[in-house]
């Protein structure tokens, strides 16, 4: 009864981590349905049931906080930086070079005086390079660099295959490239 339900929540858990931690996920589902058929006590099958799916994802997600090299807190501020844009990160500076209001301290600010004027300089030919990608190339930059969402979660979403965004991000990286080296 337990091992049909931990299958079916490691599926739903395993669509949204790397193939490469599928058989992991697996793996602690069914450690978490055995310990909650061994530590369950006298109950009906529906509480049985309830307590196994609780069991089930803390053991999953314990086993992927193990393989997880960021720490929570960490992941907590990645997390509030996916809320914005690539370029709203990058560029979230307002007129007096401090960060704004509600973002997270953008990369530029993080310059020191001597190297401020650069920073604005580099900064605002890199919005320029930005604003020249075509909105699929700016899109596929902002969802796996900003949003860090895996390629072929991306394909899915725009109807590609994973192979065509790798090629789309590749060339957006070297026209960006390409163009802040023409500057210096």
């Amino acid at each position: 009864m337990l091992l049909p339900l931990a299958h079916r929540i490691a599926r739903a858990i395993a669509r949204r981590v790397p193939r490469s931690l599928h058989d992991d996920v697996r793996a602690a589902a069914a450690i978490g349905a055995w310990q909650a058929s061994t530590r369950f006590g006298a109950g009906t099958k529906d509480q049985l049931r309830a307590y196994a799916t609780q069991r089930i994802r803390g053991a999953i997600l314990d086993e992927l906080r193990n393989h997880d090299w960021m720490p929570r807190r960490l992941r907590a501020s990645k997390e509030q930086f996916s809320q914005f844009s690539l370029e709203e990160y990058i560029f979230a500076k307002d007129p007096i070079g401090g960060p704004r209001r509600g973002y997270p301290e953008p990369l530029v600010a993080l310059a020191t005086q001597e190297d401020d004027a650069q920073a604005v300089r580099d900064a605002e030919a890199l919005r320029k390079a930005l604003r020249r990608l075509t909105p699929r190339e700016r899109l596929i930059l902002a969802e796996t660099y900003g949003r860090e969402r895996l390629l072929q979660a991306v394909a899915d979403e725009l109807g590609v295959t994973e192979a065509r965004v790798s090629q789309i991000r590749t060339l957006a990286i070297r026209r960006l490239q390409e163009t802040m080296r023409a500057r210096r």
